[in-house]
Order: structure tokens, then sequence, then C-alpha cells
């Protein structure tokens, strides 16, 4: 059996993303959220990518929004 270390993969993986969003001219990549409500469970993987897109490079944009929200206002938003 072989045991695979996923976290030097995953570790590889996001040095070579970086490296490639580095090399990238004009328009760089960005992640865009909409979170509605508070929801802990959404708030943590929220973070979690927010900060994985700033471990590579990538820019990313974060709106919280109430989770009342009218759906016309939401796809104003979006």
């Amino acid at each position: 059996m072989t045991i695979i270390d996923g976290k030097a993969i995953a570790q590889d993986i996001q040095q070579e993303l970086k490296k490639e969003i580095s090399k990238l001219k004009g328009r760089p990549p960005c992640l865009a959220v909409i979170l509605m409500g508070d929801h802990g469970p959404s708030r943590i993987y929220v973070s979690r990518k927010t900060k994985a897109c700033e471990e590579v490079g990538i820019q990313s944009i974060k709106r919280h929004l109430d989770a009342s929200i009218s759906e016309d206002d939401l796809l104003k938003e979006i």
C-alpha cells in the first residue's frame, strides 16, 4: 500500500499556482463571494477560501448580506 502525503502535494500545487498567477499580465484572477446571513460554517468556509486566495496571489472580494435581502436586491449585488 502506498501512503500519499496530501499536505505536501497540496503545497506543491499551491506553489506552482502562485508562480503561474505571478506571470499573469493585465487582469489578475479574482474570487467574488456573496455570503448571506450569519451561518457559522459558511463564514468559516469563505474565510478559508479568502485565505487560500491570498496565499497564491488571487484577489478576493466578499460581500456579506442580510439573510432577509429580497431577490431583486440580491440580483443587483450580483
